[in-house]
């Protein structure tokens, strides 16, 4: 009977495979979806958790008729967008005109939403054209997302082309038509050939996400035959720009293609006015027809480029570019466009665009723009000419230096337009960040009033008489919005002098820089010289995040602490964790750092895939650990582990870790575990619910110069009641003091989510309103640590998306500087370096913390040798006197005892050296006598007197740019007349760097001759 059912089953599972495809008929196949009911179309499927590679998941159809605007997340029936727009709900329940959508939402298809469609074959058909409609529908929407056309070969197939793409939301309803020839590419296959319609990337922007409808896909084809035919790869190409009197640089490409064509008629390519093509991407454009010569076999393959023309007016411009062979009645075009931007000023880097011109323009594109500096506040930036304004975005995603800037300076620079928060910006400066020789001059504010603020985005403007009306209050707090008298919004920000500086009272005018936000423009004031009647009363800090900006990433040790909050769980943190881990992964990536400690990684197959591709992206070698002690269930601690043991394949289970990502090249001799996981700790309360310390012992290596380091990793018991901090209090005296009984002289970096912050703590007396001091006072007010981190607490700068506190911090050890000089560790803070950093994609959907960073350079003893010998000519038998000096020049403490050298000579002389000497007289010296070491040093090893190895003594060091003088002796004994060979002072190379860490400038050579 079992065997039975399973035969029955597999029959069923196999019809239903041979069912769910098109079998096709005729010249064309059509579906308009208006015969949706309880089910959908057959063959027809629907996804989600579709991916480059994969259908996806078979997702649910909510049969119903369903209103556009309607927020539940479903696949759906709905009314065709060919209603209209503005249809009311009972106009869309009683169309008859129907339409497949989905509405995605956070946890549903976004992405990896897709419609698809399964044709059994196409054998013995040809010249497939696609016609369908992708249909915006809810016009509150303010999201975009980027549907792609595709087809893929077999049942289940690995990979998909993309023939065309199609922008859905951004608060507008359309009915676009996508059309698209596939040429040769679907041509008699024997196999199951899908199409389908897929969103692969998160949407973009903020607020709701779109619905997206389906309707009237067509599928038209003509039988199989030997006929000449050509073919195009598109029907219409990207737009191209440039700037006017710059030269084109802009192009766009596709494939001509052609078959049983003969090779005596060209195939011709012909541009329409104001456009060039050719068949190289970086020469050979014209205006004229290009001539494309068939194969011996009838076939043509030829990629062709296409631009705009040079010399061209500022302007848009379309055309078509037309492919046509007289083998064939009818010609194929692709229909091409692009703009020509007007020329501004001209600076260093060539010609800019006016910033006006810029902010009208489509996002992704690359601008110059010259313009005067109206605000700085770290890594944003405000320009302005006489058109606009404009934010420059300089933190992740710059890889230039950016010069030091006043406001008034006049530069120009290159980057790429985007939209943050639905205002323009211009980011990824890689090229062009310059000063130009212009002198430098305030910019003047204009007045506006509310109706015209945002007239003025991104420019330095004031508002005359208003009055800050609410939230209520007598100091101005940062992260704030405001509303003035006339209902404009006024936003004060970190980092400014603002920031607890005193309200004015009555009506003055407010200067500052327009920015919009979510489609609201605020003004920006800049410090407090833009409120008449704010009193600072803390420092503004343009200083934080900015040190080491001259120095070489590849210079320095660059660390990273985040909390990603749940990375993987799907009870907890984002509900999107497809999106998630890209966004985490290219995160990591875009800050390009040496060390990450992330905090709440759950599932550690999301942090292998990271890992996987932050390695093939950059061409590094990172991996990982966790320190996981395997003897214990579960293995690896987290908050109430107790309560909810990790269940596998449940990531609703799987538990809180911390983890040090590290880059192989740079740290090695790693070993890690958890730390105050004594036994008699195991109960519910202790250190964060046993979620314990991680503990990373390392060596790094920057500029060949390598460093023992103790990192430890945390992830502190969370909340702002008495207990919590209470338990704080006791967890951070335990790890100091293991720290400073087990590590008392190593160099400590302690970093993570402390849950607390440095200036005070977040928990507040909620009957007295009084402040504690932070709950990590035990390092915070020791003379052993320093907490890094400080100086964003002491600025208001906030390392969370909802809470303006600083909690992810870093301390040190005292063994590392940080005071701008190197300590005998040899390990020093780049001062300024710390800083939040702003997720460059994401926003809370990725985490609810912001990544922060911090720089170390390091240094180490470095020995060099000279040989001071005035006479180096020898007559026979004659001795010489001379002395050799190691020098410090590394500016680092030499260590005692262990500096070992060796002095060779030629054969034909021998050499000398006495240990009880202070002074030699130099053969044809110039300053004699002169002091030596030698009572310091003694012979090792002794070679026939041809070669000597020294040491120094015990208790003695080269001291930081210091040096040890040592006086010898040569005597020529059996060299030959006219002989010239070398003496050679070597250091002795310092595997351990504990007296020398520099190889490279070890060796001192001195010319020698026999008379």
């Amino acid at each position: 009977m079992f065997k039975q059912l399973l035969f029955v089953l597999a029959f069923l599972l196999v019809t239903n495979t041979l069912l769910a495809q098109v079998s096709l008929t005729g010249t064309s196949y059509t579906e308009t979806f208006d015969g949706l009911g309880s089910s959908l179309p057959s063959s027809w499927s629907i996804y989600t958790g579709a991916t480059s590679t994969t259908l996806g998941n078979t997702a649910t159809y909510v049969s119903a008729t369903t209103a556009w605007t309607s927020t539940t997340g479903n696949f759906r029936n709905v009314a065709s967008g060919d209603l209209g727009a503005g249809s009311t709900n009972t106009q869309q329940n009683a169309s008859t005109d129907r339409a497949i959508a989905i509405r995605q939402t956070g946890s549903l298809g976004d992405p990896g939403a897709a419609f698809g469609v399964k044709l059994a074959n196409t054998t013995g058909l040809q010249d497939f054209k696609l016609s369908l409609k992708l249909q915006s529908l809810d016009p509150s929407s303010a999201r975009t997302t980027i549907w792609a056309v595709q087809y893929g070969l077999g049942d289940s197939p690995t990979s998909f082309t993309t023939v065309a793409t199609q922008a859905i939301g951004g608060s507008t309803f359309s009915n676009n038509t996508v059309n698209y020839e596939f040429g040769f590419a679907l041509d008699n296959i024997g196999q199951a050939v899908w199409i389908r319609v897929v969103a692969l990337t998160a949407s973009t922007g903020s607020g709701s996400r779109p619905t997206t409808g389906l309707d009237d896909f067509s599928l038209s084809y003509s039988p199989l035959n030997n006929d000449p035919r050509i073919a195009v790869s598109a029907v219409s190409l990207p737009g191209m720009t440039y700037t006017a009197g710059e030269t084109p640089t802009s192009s766009t490409t596709f494939t001509v293609a052609g078959k049983n064509l003969s090779p005596a008629t060209p195939v011709v390519v012909s541009p329409s006015a104001n456009f060039e093509v050719s068949t190289s991407s970086s020469s050979g454009f014209t205006a004229s027809p290009l001539s494309l010569t068939p194969a011996g076999d009838g076939s043509v393959n030829q990629p062709i480029y296409t631009r705009l023309a040079a010399g061209l007016a500022a302007g848009p411009y379309s055309g078509t570019i037309t492919v046509n062979t007289t083998e064939v009645a009818s010609s194929k075009s692709v229909a091409v466009s692009g703009t020509v931007y007007p020329a501004g000023a001209t600076g260093p880097c060539g010609i800019s665009n006016p910033i006006s011109t810029i902010r009208a323009a489509t996002d992704g594109v690359v601008f110059k723009a010259t313009g005067r500096v109206t605000s700085i506040l770290t890594t944003n930036i405000y320009i302005q000419d006489a058109t606009g304004g404009i934010l420059l975005y300089t933190g992740t995603g710059t890889t230039i230096e950016i010069p030091e800037l006043s406001v008034g300076d006049e530069i120009q620079v290159a980057g790429e337009l985007a939209t943050y928060q639905t205002d323009k910006e211009l980011k990824n400066f890689t090229g062009c960040f310059v000063k130009t020789s212009a002198a430098n001059e305030i910019p003047t504010s204009t007045t506006v009033s509310t109706a015209t603020l945002c007239n003025h985005k991104g420019e330095l403007v004031t508002l005359p008489s208003v009055s800050i009306v609410t939230p209520a209050g007598t100091t101005l707090s940062g992260n704030t919005t405001y509303t003035l008298s006339d209902g404009t919004q006024l936003r004060i920000q970190n980092g400014t002098d603002l920031v607890g500086a005193t309200r004015p009272s009555g009506a003055v005018d407010i200067t500052g820089v327009v920015s919009q936000f979510n489609n609201v423009c605020q003004i920006l004031p800049r410090s407090t010289a833009d409120v008449p009647g704010a009193t600072a009363n803390t420092a503004s800090c343009p200083e934080v995040g900015t040190g080491g900006t001259a120095v070489s990433l590849d210079n320095t040790l660059d660390i990273v602490w985040w909390n990603v909050e749940w990375l993987g769980n799907t009870g907890f943190g984002p509900t999107n964790e497809v999106q998630q881990q890209a966004n985490v992964q290219q995160q990591l990536q875009a800050m390009n750092q040496d060390i990450y400690c992330l905090e709440e990684i759950t599932d550690l197959s999301k942090l292998d895939a990271i890992v996987a591709t932050l390695n093939t992206n950059t061409g590094k070698s990172y991996t990982y650990t966790c320190g996981a002690n395997p003897s214990r269930t579960p293995a690896i601690y987290y908050s109430h582990w107790f309560d909810i043991p990790e269940v596998p394949s449940d990531p609703t289970t799987y538990a809180q870790k911390v983890c040090f990502v590290y880059n192989t090249a740079i740290v090695t001799n790693v070993s890690a575990s958890q730390i105050l996981d004594f036994p008699a700790s195991l109960s519910a309360s202790a250190w964060a619910s046993n979620r314990f310390p991680l503990l990373m012992s390392c060596d790094v290596t920057i500029n060949g110069i390598k460093k023992p380091l103790k990192l430890v990793g945390l992830h502190a018991k969370s909340g702002s009641d008495a207990s919590s901090y209470s338990r704080r209090i006791a967890d951070f005296n335990s790890l100091k003091s293991y720290l400073d009984t087990t590590y008392p002289t190593d160099n400590v970096l302690i970093m993570g989510d402390y849950n607390d912050d440095v200036d005070q703590s977040i928990y507040i007396d909620a009957t007295t309103s009084t402040t504690n001091i932070t709950s990590f006072s035990a390092l915070s007010t020791s003379p052993d640590y320093t907490v890094i981190t400080r100086q964003l607490s002491n600025c208001n700068i906030s390392s969370t998306a909802s809470y303006p506190d600083i909690i992810d911090h870093l301390t040190i050890s005292n063994e590392i500087s940080t005071n701008g000089a190197f300590p005998a560790s040899g390990i020093q803070y780049v001062q300024n370096s710390v800083k939040a950093i702003r997720p460059i994609t994401g926003g809370t959907t990725t985490s609810d913390h912001f990544p922060v960073t911090a720089r170390f350079l390091f240094a180490a003893t470095d020995l060099t040798p000279t040989i001071d010998l005035p006479q180096a000519s020898f007559s026979e038998n004659a001795t010489n006197n001379f002395v050799a000096t190691i020098a410090e020049v590394g500016g680092v403490f030499s260590s005692t005892g262990n500096t070992t050298i060796t002095i060779s000579v030629p054969a034909g002389y021998t050499i000398g050296y006495d240990n009880t000497l202070t002074s030699i007289n130099v053969t044809d010296g110039t300053a004699n006598p002169v002091a030596v070491d030698n009572t310091k040093w003694s012979v090792t090893n002794n070679a026939s007197d041809i070669q000597l190895t020294l040491a120094i003594a015990a208790g003695q060091s080269i001291a930081a740019n210091g040096k040890s003088v040592l006086g010898f002796s040569v005597t020529r004994t059996s060299a030959n007349t006219g002989s010239a060979s070398n003496i050679v002072l070597n250091i002795s190379d310092d595997a351990s760097q504990t007296y020398d860490g520099n190889l490279l400038n070890n060796v001192y050579s001195r010319i020698i001759s026999g008379l």
